[in-house]
């Protein structure tokens, strides 16, 4: 095994950042290849906008993973930018919704149709809350995970842009 520098290895740190990256971003094509084939399955149902929404997820998973992919291949940096802003936006949103979630239990328990005639939604929000609490934990998840993507991917970006500015300047050198 050729020894790595630390600043080069991936967060889990057997593997340099930009096997990491290539690694992420393969789940993300895969992810958002077989989400793809899912949603087309799903056209006709019931839900078509959550459908709708779910294969435009789908589909920037495939862009993404794939510019991504690219940018490692083809040691292009400016490639991993649109990977890294999913990656945030996924942040700020998971956060969003576990906040949210922990503070609307009725209103929650309204718009699931949960509230029967002549109950409160009031009622409702003990039950509410423990559900809210668990997709809050999810959420929790989910952006633990997004972050080590995002600094694994942030790294290899860092190394990506030194590895070509000092490509660059021994290619200017020899020109001189």
């Amino acid at each position: 095994m050729i020894p790595v520098a630390d600043s080069e290895k991936c967060m889990c740190g057997h593997v340099h950042v930009k096997t990491g990256t290539l690694i992420f971003a393969g789940m993300m094509i895969v992810g958002g290849a077989c989400g793809i084939v899912n949603n087309l399955t799903e056209l006709g149902g019931e839900n078509v906008l959550a459908t709708v929404v779910s294969l435009l997820i789908n589909i920037a998973h495939l862009l993404f993973g794939g510019a991504a992919f690219h940018a490692v291949k083809k040691e292009q940096p400016k490639f991993l930018w649109p990977f890294i802003v999913y990656q945030y936006i996924t942040l700020g949103a998971c956060a969003a919704f576990g906040a949210i979630s922990q503070l609307v239990p009725t209103w929650v328990a309204k718009w699931l149709d949960m509230v029967k005639e002549g109950e409160e939604a009031s009622d409702y929000a003990g039950a509410v809350r423990l559900v809210l609490f668990t997709f809050t934990v999810l959420f929790a998840c989910v952006i633990l995970y997004t972050y080590w993507c995002l600094s694994v991917i942030k790294n290899c970006h860092a190394w990506l842009t030194s590895n070509s500015s000092s490509t660059q300047e021994a290619t200017n050198a020899q020109k001189v």
